[in-house]
């Protein structure tokens, strides 16, 4: 089952005229595990802004992008926010509260989820480390740490990164 499609996306950014995308055209289908490589200044953080509404850059865009059956920009910031996630190359700089347990919530607050579900999926990122024996930390967390270490920022939030459904 196609889960995203890109058919004759063409970009260039506002002020540019020389096209950062041309003509790219592919497909992810339901379980593809996918890597996208480039030079410096290829155009891949452009894509990926492109594929995340709420981040499109600034420019002229030809060419169609599908989310499921859906035109990706036919999304409510509602529905974008629930189906598609964005983890920028440095997680740090997406940061956007003093305490750990905040910015685990802050996300699932934006969606107005209930306390008490809020609660139970931030203590439940709280317990889980993969690849190491259960209940195990690379630090102690609790609610009021403020600094963690730049390992456990990246892993943290590559687990609230939302599934394209």
């Amino acid at each position: 089952m196609e889960i995203l499609a890109v058919r004759d996306l063409t970009f260039a950014y506002a002020g540019q005229e020389k096209n950062t995308l041309k003509d790219l055209s592919f497909s992810l289908e339901k379980g593809e595990f996918v890597t996208l490589m480039g030079t410096t200044g290829s155009g891949k953080s452009t894509l990926l802004r492109l594929l995340k509404p709420e981040l499109t850059p600034q420019g002229q865009q030809t060419g169609m992008i599908r989310l499921g059956e859906q035109n990706l920009f036919s999304l409510s910031p509602r529905e974008s926010a629930c189906r598609i996630g964005f983890v920028m190359q440095r997680p740090e700089q997406q940061i956007v509260t003093d305490k750990v347990w905040h910015e685990l919530a802050f996300g699932l607050e934006n969606l107005g989820l209930p306390t008490d579900t809020i609660r139970r999926q931030v203590a439940e990122i709280f317990s889980f480390q993969p690849g190491e024996p259960h209940g195990a930390a690379t630090c102690q967390l609790s609610p009021s740490r403020v600094t963690v270490s730049p390992g456990w920022t990246h892993r943290s939030s590559r687990r609230l990164e939302y599934r394209v459904v």
